[in-house]
C-alpha cells in the first residue's frame, strides 16, 4: 500500500470520526502493528500499511521480538497480539474502509 492510499484511508477514517462525533459518540482506537526493529530505551519501530512509527514498549509486560504484532494506542504498545488475530483485524479495518468509500 502506498503512502497516498494510507493517507486516503486516514482521510476516510477522519470523515467517519467526524460523523460519529456529531452524533455524540466518540471512542479511541487501538490498532495492531508489527514490530520491525527493537530500539534502545524500551522503544520499537513498527510498520502499519507501509507507514513506520516509533512506539514505546514501556507498558507491555510480554517479551516481544522483531516480527511480533502489538496493539498500539497513542504511541504505546498495550499488549502482544497473535499474528493470525492481527492479520484478521487489519483485514477487517480494510473492509470497513472499503465500505466507507462506497457509501
Amino acid at each position: 500500500m502506498t503512502n497516498v492510499s494510507v493517507l486516503a484511508k486516514l482521510g476516510m477514517v477522519r470523515k467517519r470520526y467526524e460523523k460519529i462525533k456529531s452524533k455524540g459518540s466518540v471512542m479511541c482506537l487501538a490498532v495492531p502493528t508489527q514490530i520491525i526493529k527493537l530500539l534502545d530505551d524500551q522503544m520499537a519501530l513498527t510498520s502499519l500499511a507501509g507507514v513506520e512509527k516509533e512506539i514505546s514498549l514501556a507498558l507491555i509486560q510480554d517479551e516481544v521480538k522483531e516480527g511480533d504484532f502489538v496493539i498500539v494506542h497513542v504511541g504505546y504498545a498495550l499488549s502482544k497480539l497473535d499474528e493470525d488475530d492481527a492479520k484478521k483485524t487489519l483485514a477487517y479495518f480494510d473492509e470497513l474502509m472499503d465500505e466507507e468509500r462506497y457509501q
